[in-house]
């Protein structure tokens, strides 16, 4: 094409592609630097708000930990559950415990239910789900390490409920004896409720079964 142009149009056209041949290469340097500012910035945002999520769900899970301890340490509780293990009168001690549970869940609805555990057998003996109380959690993930320690459970999957939970397990003591565990199941959307409202990109909880 450029062989059938006149000597004349050669020659403007070598005159314009010298005056802007530097303009180009600056607005493509600059281009360049846009997108990698563009892409910094991106990664910046994203890690905030990783960041304010992980916050924020820990702040959550801690209050709910200290929640369930508190409830734990109770002289009160402490009292009941020496009674409801080998006291004289062991059915009004675990009424008194259900009873307990059911104004703790009405006044906070973040726990979907509370569990008083025999320690050595892992039986429910108080809760304020009737319907659980006789069975035995004995084998479920939080109840041994509850009984040394407050612990959180990782998701996973209730054939209870048929819903994924997140349980909180904390000892019971009286004195240097060991009367029981109090187990209490957390709302998982309340921690969704945490992703949505923080987090504007697609987040995903995973247990470590990948069952949620």
């Amino acid at each position: 094409m450029i062989k059938g142009l006149s000597i004349r149009a050669k020659l403007a056209l070598g005159s314009f592609v010298i005056a802007f041949l530097p303009m180009m290469i600056l607005g493509n340097f600059l281009l360049h630097n846009v997108k990698s500012e563009m892409l910094q910035s991106t990664k910046g945002n994203i890690l905030v708000i990783v960041n304010s999520v992980s916050e924020e769900i820990n702040t959550y899970l801690s209050h709910s930990l200290n929640d369930v301890t508190f409830i734990g340490r109770l002289p009160h509780i402490s009292d009941l559950a020496r009674q409801a293990i080998k006291g004289r009168n062991t059915e009004r001690a675990r009424k008194d415990i259900r009873d307990f549970f059911i104004e703790a869940r009405r006044h906070d609805d973040e726990f979907e239910a509370f569990f008083f555990l025999h320690p050595e057998t892992g039986e429910v003996l108080s809760s304020n789900l009737r319907d659980h109380e006789g069975m035995f959690f004995n084998k479920k993930p939080y109840f041994e390490p509850g009984k040394e320690k407050p612990f959180i459970s990782s998701i996973h999957y209730s054939l209870d409920l048929e819903k994924n939970i997140l349980a909180i397990a904390v000892p019971v003591m009286h004195g240097n004896e060991r009367s029981g565990v109090i187990a209490a199941w957390l709302k998982i959307n309340e921690l969704s409720g945490i992703l949505r409202n923080t987090a504007p990109i697609d987040s995903y909880m995973v247990s470590r079964s990948n069952i949620y």
